[in-house]
């Protein structure tokens, strides 16, 4: 998969299915320095994606020290590329105010993907 260079990040897409609905969503970071994935809430609530009472609800604390909120769902599957995960659990919160990142794709499921990073080529494998 061929990653976008934009502004000093590295962006690619993953597709999500929940509940029959599926969207690809564009616009996702690729983050190695976070630990789990986390996906903007306004990317995804015209598929049904929703914080609802018996979600799991968290903090973490962004850059510069500000501390943002997330809801946790378990999600049928992602996917990248060719590679589908199902019953994944995601985390959605507002990541970037502006709008223009809708993501960021963690270790969580870089790790369940045995991806490689080629910088030079500017891509990602995953296995």
């Amino acid at each position: 998969m061929e990653l976008k260079y934009h502004n000093g990040l590295l962006f690619i897409s993953l597709e999500i299915k929940y509940k029959n609905n599926m969207k690809i969503i564009d616009n996702i970071v690729l983050d190695t320095g976070a630990v789990e994935t986390i996906i903007s809430p306004d990317a995804v609530e015209d598929i049904g994606i929703i914080a609802e009472s018996d979600d799991m609800v968290g903090s973490f604390y962004g850059i510069g020290g500000s501390i943002h909120n997330y809801y946790t769902k378990k999600i049928d599957e992602v996917s990248i590329e060719a590679v589908k995960l199902q019953q994944v659990k995601l985390n959605f919160g507002v990541i970037d105010l502006k709008g223009e990142i809708n993501g960021l794709l963690g270790l969580d499921i870089l790790l369940k993907t045995n991806a490689i990073i080629d910088f030079k080529q500017l891509s990602l494998k995953v296995y």
